[in-house]
């Protein structure tokens, strides 16, 4: 992808079954996942087409999402909207559910 990002940082972008959580290295990937398990939050590694994604989690929608992001940003996880999340389907109520969002910053929700 050629992104860099700080570790903690998570992209987020949304599939039609679920929300997919972007890890910037391996580091934060496995702290991701752990975090998730500790919490017996179901996820699963991304495979579109078959093909594994290496550091992309995705986690369930909706209410389970908003649960998701409660843990994860109560274990110091930041959010940013992906640049490949198109930004006609990134709304406020992503903004306000998730209170370590980046903000203004690049791919964050548009205000």
């Amino acid at each position: 992808m050629g992104t860099t990002f700080p570790v903690g940082v998570l992209k987020v972008s949304t599939a039609p079954a679920g929300v997919w959580l972007w890890a910037p290295d391996a580091v934060t990937v496995l702290r991701l996942r752990t975090t998730l398990d500790g919490a017996g939050l179901r996820w699963q590694p991304v495979r579109p087409a078959g093909q594994y994604v290496p550091f992309v989690t995705e986690v369930e929608c909706g209410v389970s999402a908003s649960a998701t992001f409660a843990i994860l940003t109560g274990a110091g996880f930041i959010f940013a909207w992906h640049e490949l999340q198109p930004l006609d389907s990134r709304d406020d109520m992503w903004t306000a559910a998730l209170p370590g969002d980046l903000g203004a910053g690049e791919g964050a929700a548009p205000a």
